[in-house]
């Protein structure tokens, strides 16, 4: 609930994972969010209503899971959300009402497991040539109004 940031959040390099709650309710950001390489998951409420962020959110590879509402309710972002291959859970809630991330962009060919209301966005998502008919035919994934092919 930390509120006053200014600038970007830019994680140092070693750190692996971002715990629950670790941001939650945090508001006053007024630039990028930046996650190192070295990150494999991101936990329960991690940015949940978070403010401020701006620009895309690019989520780092080798990241394998994203938990429930990890940034449920977050604002300000106002580009597009890309999901590395590595990402093979995305819980429930992680996107929900996070407001400005679009285009979405997956970049896995085996859809990630996505839990129930996974995404607020459901407008357009991105995805590896020759997959877009797994992506419709997979739970969660086919909510999105149109899924192309890049």
């Amino acid at each position: 609930g930390c509120s006053g940031f200014t600038g970007d959040l830019n994680l140092p390099s070693g750190v692996t994972s971002i715990e629950d709650f670790t941001f939650n309710g945090c508001s006053g950001f007024t630039g990028d969010l930046n996650l190192p390489s070295g990150i494999t998951s991101i936990g329960v409420a991690a940015f949940d209503g978070c403010s401020g962020f701006t620009g895309d959110l690019n989520l780092p590879s080798g990241i394998t899971s994203i938990g429930v509402a990890a940034f449920r309710d977050c604002s300000g972002f106002t580009g597009k959300l890309d999901i590395p291959s590595s990402v093979i859970s995305i819980e429930g809630s992680a996107f929900d009402n996070c407001k400005g991330l679009s285009p979405i962009y997956c970049r896995a060919s085996i859809p990630p497991s996505v839990g129930y209301n996974s995404f607020a966005n459901t407008s357009k998502l991105y995805v590896p040539k020759g997959c877009a008919s797994v992506y419709r035919n997979t739970n969660g994934w086919n909510k999105f109004e149109s899924i192309v092919e890049f």
